[in-house]
């Protein structure tokens, strides 16, 4: 997956939801904070997500391994 660098200090998470290992849909959220980020998946435990996370140019994949 490319980096891509986003000028930017808030929080985006891309998020995709997958059944039967097929991507149904993503989409991406801004946050100003990691709290409300924590907060916005914690109140929504039907997203079997991966996620991935960045800050600014920073970019991680937060899927378990």
């Amino acid at each position: 997956m490319d980096s891509k660098t986003f000028e930017t200090n808030n929080i985006g998470v891309v998020y995709s939801v997958w059944v039967n290992d097929e991507i149904m849909f993503y989409d991406i959220k801004w946050f100003d904070k990691q709290d409300d980020a924590d907060r916005f998946f914690d109140e929504r435990k039907e997203l079997e997500s991966y996620v991935i996370m960045f800050k600014g140019a920073k970019l991680y994949d937060s899927r378990e391994h």
